[in-house]
């Protein structure tokens, strides 16, 4: 029985552990409370932290979830039909009305898509997603071609949501006009600090917005209408000076152009299909069974509200004011609301601004998930996988509200400058998803109903395919191109660093420049451990240089140490610091047997401890509990702890790395305690073919 286990708990200046099994200690969160006033202030801000054994209760029931992940679809009705009049204005008055037929057209391609993502989450009940079903079912290459698709989606996302709620509130208050920008930035900033909070405090804040807006604008719709059948619409409108007149003939391109800009009204279709994983629920099948429910709902929602923007925009002549004030939803409200009942116009303004700002949390909701799921399969940095103490991906969400306010700010906030280069990059992903999805059902033939399966799927890939060509061919020169050629350097991008961390690696140890003792009485070696660390440690070499051709930089550093921890200490105590008590057991038996099985001459003078860290940090509770151990524990002898030090790092490898040796160094040094550090320098190339 260990030391550690005679007395179940102890602390050191605040620092808590107890040990819940054999050489397995949890931290309490004392471990992690903030010492500076900066992370107090964080931790006012952002929220206490959430231990690991609640986080099933940070995922989202129906009504929160479709506020989260729908707010942007629902939201798009405010632009849609907007974007498409927009394009036919240059044709004249009289081409407006050809409006009605492409909003049919968009209402039923809603439909059909709808239902393919339907097939999709019951088929991946774990959470399908565009990237999983296209890697899965057309290749790696397919994959990262929706996941680059999606992302420049998301942000994008970001830009046009904010961007065309600003323009709707300036719509009720001209006054706010020259300020629009500023807002928009401070707006981004605003959703950025909610959704550091976490998924479940996210969805309770954005439910009101997405709601509110679903009542005030449904309440007009309806009004709209008995208004129009009852009276009639404002059939001669005043239309803008420069659409007085034609500027160029009705073709087929122009069309064509106008029906991709209103496509702009499905984004967001997707993000229930990515997002399963965030619904409530004990198993994946009932997780997905929620999420289809919700998908239901939404495209219900999202069909009856374009059609009826598409139909009373026409009803009463509402016109795409090329400054976007007013906007056309702001004519139907003035339409539907007059006398006595015009200040519900307002209201209306103030729910379409809310809904369209807040519409942007359906992005930093997918693409931080996104984001985890490329960093887990080694396509993009480590650090991407990170969970926060709020168990939110912090590093995607702050990634994606530093890039969609840059966006904003390089187009000075102009809605039709970012419509150019939005819906694109969503349709490419709703194709290779549903061209999956047939290769998904052909693998199955065995199963009842794949028939009809493949029918929906095949039926969406071919609608979503001829629409992405559309806007490909349409808008390419209005700035399709951008996004053109911006997915496949992001691919480039994604080989590129999977290259890195998959790179066979040679690394030499520098023994002379560590710091080493005569003698220690006890060496800890601390295994920090993320997607590039294999499952089991290489065995140590004889010399000081070590290379494996299948292995990574940190087993090859880890092999070393142990090596070296030998040869200055009897006893050598492995260390890892886990999310929760599943994997200390498994870290403990996959190792013991390791060991067990290993030739190591020095096997038996080896331990192994686990750390439990509830609320998934990893520097404050190790370093806090090595100084622990060191003065409870081992009172009398000589401790050390190894950390590998790596030297002549490129400056562009920074970002691939999570450095977390460094900071536990940086931390112990700053803590001044008797510990002794002993950083091994090493230096790392690529292998020889």
């Amino acid at each position: 029985m260990t030391t550690a286990q005679k007395n179940p708990s102890k602390s050191s200046g605040g620092a808590t552990f107890q040990a819940v099994g054999d050489d397995i200690y949890e931290a309490t969160l004392p471990v992690s409370e903030p010492e500076t006033m900066l992370e107090h202030g964080k931790r006012l801000l952002l929220g206490l932290p959430i231990p690991e054994a609640l986080a099933s209760r940070e995922r989202l029931n129906r009504a929160r979830a479709l506020a989260t992940l729908s707010s942007d679809a629902l939201s798009s009705v405010a632009y849609g039909t907007e974007a498409s009049l927009a394009v036919l204005l240059v044709a004249g008055i009289a081409a407006l009305s050809l409006n009605l037929v492409l909003g049919l057209v968009t209402a039923l391609l809603m439909i059909i898509v709808g239902y393919s993502y339907r097939q999709t989450i019951h088929a991946y009940p774990s959470g399908g997603g565009s990237y999983l079903v296209a890697r899965e079912n057309l290749g790696v290459i397919a994959g990262l071609i929706a996941a680059a698709a999606l992302l420049i989606d998301y942000l994008l996302t970001v830009s046009v949501s904010v961007s065309s709620g600003i323009d709707a509130i300036a719509s009720a208050f001209p006054v706010i006009s020259p300020a629009k920008l500023v807002i928009e930035v401070g707006a981004i900033v605003l959703i950025t600090l909610i959704n550091l909070r976490g998924m479940r405090a996210s969805g309770s804040i954005f439910a009101i917005p997405t709601y509110f807006f679903l009542v005030s604008y449904g309440l007009t719709l309806l009004v709209g209408l008995v208004q129009a059948v009852i009276h009639g619409g404002l059939l001669t409108p005043a239309p803008p000076p420069q659409a007085a007149t034609a500027s160029a003939p009705l073709s087929l391109l122009l069309v064509l152009t106008a029906f991709a800009s209103g496509c702009s009204a499905m984004t967001g279709v997707e993000a229930i299909s990515n997002g399963v994983p965030a619904f409530e629920g004990d198993t994946p099948e009932r997780q997905s069974r929620h999420a289809a429910q919700t998908l239901v709902v939404m495209i219900a929602l999202l069909v009856t509200l374009f059609l009826g923007t598409t139909y009373l925009a026409w009803r009463v002549g509402a016109i795409a004011y090329p400054s976007g004030d007013p906007t056309v939803t702001a004519q139907i409200a003035h339409f539907a609301f007059t006398g006595a009942f015009g200040w519900f116009f307002y209201v209306v303004q103030t729910a379409t601004l809310l809904i369209l700002v807040f519409a942007a949390n359906t992005s930093f909701a997918d693409f931080p998930r996104l984001c985890a799921l490329l960093a887990r399969d080694s396509f993009l940095p480590a650090l991407f996988a990170y969970r926060g103490e709020r168990i939110a991906f912090t590093v995607g969400i702050s990634a994606l509200g530093l890039l969609s306010a840059i966006v904003l700010l390089i187009f000075h906030g102009n809605v039709v400058g970012l419509i150019n280069l939005y819906a694109l990059g969503v349709f490419v992903a709703f194709t290779l998803s549903q061209s999956g999805m047939v290769i998904h059902w052909l693998r199955r033939r065995n199963q009842r109903g794949w028939q009809g399966r493949l029918l929906a799927n095949g039926l969406g890939a071919g609608a979503t395919g001829i629409v992405m060509l559309v806007i490909m061919i349409a808008k390419f020169d209005r700035g399709a191109w951008v996004v053109v050629i911006l997915i496949p350097l992001l691919v480039v991008g994604f080989l590129a660093i999977r290259s890195y961390y998959r790179q066979p690696r040679k690394v030499q140890l520098d023994v002379e420049a560590a710091i080493t003792p005569a003698t220690a009485d006890i060496v800890y070696v601390p295994i920090f451990s993320h997607h590039e660390v294999s499952t089991a440690p290489a065995t140590p070499a004889s010399g000081e240089e070590f290379s494996a051709s299948r292995r990574t930089s940190w087993p090859q550093v880890l092999a070393m140490e142990l090596g070296y921890a030998a040869r200055i200490a009897p006893d050598i105590r492995i260390i890892k610091v886990v999310n929760d008590p599943q994997e200390a057991n498994h870290f403990t038996t996959s190792w013991t047997a390791y060991l067990q099985a290993s030739t190591l001459p020095f096997r038996n003078r080896i331990h192994l401890e686990a750390l439990i860290s509830p609320y998934r940090t990893i520097v404050l509770p190790l370093t806090h509990f090595l100084l622990w151990r060191e003065q409870h524990d081992f009172a009398g002898k000589r401790v050390a702890v190894l950390l590998p030090h790596e030297v002549n790092r490129a400056w562009w490898e920074w970002p691939l790395k999570r450095w977390v040796a460094l900071r536990v160094r940086q931390r112990l040094r700053r803590m001044q305690g008797p510990l002794l550090v002993i950083d091994l320098p090493y230096t790392e190339g690529a292998q020889p073919a």
